[in-house]
């Protein structure tokens, strides 16, 4: 493993800027017919009141007799959209919002509706597709695109895939749908290869199931699993296994793990939680509590193991979905080349890029073991508005703004130390980098890595 060590503090000293959204925080969702509802951010790892997002479409806020607030919610890492789910009033459309932020306002707000609302009509849990649609799961609707698979109790409800480009809302049909009959859609996730939707439906208290569904294409829903317990959400580990969380139990939150077809309780000391979501570059977890959760209603971040940390008891309405932002995160196209080396970031080995983090650092690995190359970075405090080819290679970086240049030597495996030091003047700082090597056609460029300073 080869290493390189630079001046860190000094570099970082002249970056500070505030982003537009918070690198690396936490997004999440509130709803209920009492408290503040509405969307939030928190910090993933210092304790701390929330801040709101201001300026929120009226459907996504609480109002006596009326809305309820925000019932899900993604955070599109590559420009820091927030994709949010409604719980709507009866009546009234189920809409899926994308938004984008000035800051913690909102600058624009476009909705697409899955249907019209019942009693508990909401969107309760989306999914990012590998081509940027979003699939979402919609319950309790009395019309509409996703009114499809009838319930004993929820009215109409279903699965389908929003198309945030052209704005169609398009059906997963479901093949078999009686098997969903007596309980209510509660969340979805998708499969890391983006075939496959699992769906979790909530049957009792004492019962939830989980069930895999093709996607796009629909087809006959499979039995996958169930616990003993009400689903509240779902989502994946870094392995791509799936993590159930209940609203009630202990225990309430599960590890499925697809290769051995074995189901795991993890005891978490939370209580009943109504939200899961991932922190890519560590692996860890960010929580939501329910009504009865310890602390009640309150953001958490937990790690594989059930160790939690508490952020925030906001005293708000009940949370019900959170996501992260990707700090570090990859932009831009690498390189053409079997052999151009790769950014690892799931997980990245020097974890979230946080003020007095002296083990934070970056690594590359060769894409192609057989071809070991000799290479360096660049560092630079912005991204090209057009990539400059330089010696064949696309550099991404803006070359005015480049302002360090370091060589890694020939390795496998490249590891790059920064080291933050313990100064809070640093937050908000930000950094861009890309990895640079000799191949035997010429230079090669990795794509572009970006990282804010928690």
């Amino acid at each position: 493993m080869t290493t390189s060590r630079i001046a860190f503090a000094s570099l970082l000293l002249s970056t500070v800027a505030t982003a537009q959204v918070p690198d690396g925080w936490y997004a999440w969702t509130a709803f209920g017919t009492a408290g503040r509802s509405g969307i939030f951010l928190s910090h993933p790892r210092t304790p701390s009141m929330p801040i709101a997002v201001e300026g929120l479409n009226p459907d996504l806020l609480y109002v006596p007799g009326g809305r309820a607030g925000g019932a899900c919610i993604l955070v599109r890492s590559s420009d820091g959209a927030l994709i949010a789910g409604e719980r709507a009033a009866v009546g009234n459309s189920v809409d899926l919002h994308v938004i984008r932020l000035n800051g913690v306002s909102v600058a624009f707000d476009q909705l697409f509706s899955v249907g019209t609302a019942g009693p508990a009509g909401e969107i309760p849990q989306a999914a990012l597709m590998p081509d940027g649609r979003v699939l979402v799961a919609a319950t309790d609707l009395v019309q509409g695109p996703l009114a499809n698979v009838p319930t004993a109790n929820y009215g109409m409800e279903g699965v389908g895939i929003v198309d945030l480009r052209g704005g169609a809302v398009t059906p997963v049909p479901i093949a078999n749908p009686a098997v969903f009959q007596s309980g209510v859609f509660n969340g979805i996730t998708l499969s890391a290869d983006g075939t496959t939707a699992y769906i979790a439906n909530y049957v009792s208290s004492t019962l939830g199931e989980v069930w895999a569904l093709p996607v796009p294409a629909g087809g006959a829903a499979t039995l996958l699993t169930t616990v003993p317990a009400g689903i509240s959400n779902v989502g994946l580990d870094l392995n791509g296994d799936l993590m159930i969380v209940s609203l009630n139990g202990p225990p309430n939150c599960w590890r499925w793990d697809f290769a051995t077809q074995t189901q795991t309780a993890i005891t978490t000391g939370t209580g009943p939680l109504n939200a899961i979501g991932l922190e890519s570059v560590t692996g860890m977890f960010p929580l939501c509590t329910a009504n009865a959760g310890t602390p009640i209603r309150s953001i958490l971040w937990m790690d594989p193991s059930g160790t939690t940390s508490l952020l925030a008891t906001p005293g708000y309405g009940t949370p019900s979905g959170i996501a992260a932002r990707d700090n570090p995160r990859t932009f831009g196209v690498a390189t053409a080349s079997a052999d151009v080396y790769l950014w690892k970031l799931r997980p990245n080995q020097g974890g979230l890029p946080t003020v007095g983090n002296a083990g934070f650092s970056l690594t590359m690995e060769a894409g192609n073991p057989n071809a070991i190359l000799f290479g360096g970075v660049l560092l630079g405090l912005a991204k090209a508005a057009t990539p400059v080819n330089v010696a064949g290679v696309d550099v991404l970086l803006d070359p005015a703004l480049i302002v360090w240049a370091g060589v890694l030597g020939a390795s496998a495996t490249q590891f790059l130390p920064l080291g933050i030091p313990n100064d809070a003047s640093l937050a908000g700082a930000s950094l861009f980098a890309q990895g640079i090597h000799v191949s035997q056609t010429g230079l090669i460029g990795t794509n572009g890595l970006e990282f804010t300073i928690l």
